[in-house]
């Protein structure tokens, strides 16, 4: 968010203790400032997640693709992820989803093992430009279903309509809408089964884990571009306020403390 408050800030509540409040958002706050380099996360460069799919011997490989998380903002449909997959021998299924409601429209009259050749994505998130497919269709309808993991658990999720496009290794679910990226269900309602595929990528940054994490054999945080890259340097920051960390390092801090 490019807002004048954005920032973060230590609430401490005490028993009636005005100065132990105190002293405890100034420790709080202090130490979170000595850490500040250790939230910064490390991801893998989608080359090596390619070659790590590519060589791997089993799976799933579970891969977040928090650039374009769409539980934080994101559109859905960007083709970072798709670009550097396309024409890859990747050795099994692999399973990835993007929203454009255009491609679907675009497929909604071909019939299933019918072949038919898409724009897909790019279309809103403004860092990738639509990736033209072929593949053949192999599902289509309404995707709906209700959440059964740990995260989000009994939310009926519709993702609207939505084509399941086999190209090559590739099993792309395109939808009108996000469903819940946390969710194995989001591909098992399409006729995909995520613990049978090489690997599968996930529209999330870190709830996922919960539902993925017990059967996933790798989990990795892939650097994928898009609204919601981690790289914040990227972004454009006008109304922020400044200097703000991590986008600018070189400076000193003090917590202010407001009672």
């Amino acid at each position: 968010l490019d807002v004048e408050e954005l920032g973060w800030s230590v609430v401490a509540i005490s028993d009636n203790d005005q100065a132990s409040a105190t002293e405890a958002a100034r420790r709080i706050s202090s130490r979170c400032w000595e850490m500040r380099s250790e939230f910064m996360l490390k991801k893998t460069p989608m080359h090596e997640v390619v070659e790590t799919i590519m060589k791997a011997s089993e799976g799933p490989i579970v891969v977040s693709d928090g650039g374009d998380a769409t539980t934080g903002g994101a559109p859905g449909d960007s083709t970072c992820v798709l670009s550097n997959l396309l024409g890859k021998n990747l050795g099994g299924e692999v399973l990835l989803n993007i929203v454009d409601p255009w491609a679907v429209e675009a497929a909604w009259g071909t019939s299933i093992n019918e072949a038919v050749e898409l724009d897909v994505g790019g279309k809103i998130d403004p860092f990738s430009s639509p990736v033209k497919v072929s593949g053949r269709i192999l599902w289509k309808g309404e995707a709906k279903y209700t959440a059964m993991g740990e995260v989000g658990k009994g939310l009926i999720v519709n993702m609207g309509r939505a084509i399941v496009l086999a190209v090559g290794d590739l099993r792309i679910l395109i939808s009108e809408l996000p469903g819940n990226p946390f969710e194995p269900e989001q591909y098992k309602c399409v006729g995909l089964d995520p613990q049978r595929a090489k690997a599968v990528f996930v529209k999330s940054i870190t709830g996922f884990k919960a539902n993925y994490e017990p059967f996933a054999k790798k989990i990795i945080h892939a650097d994928t571009t898009g609204t919601t890259t981690h790289r914040l340097k990227s972004l454009s920051y006008v109304r922020a306020p400044r200097p703000l960390y991590p986008l600018d390092e070189d400076f000193s801090w003090d917590p202010f403390i407001k009672n």
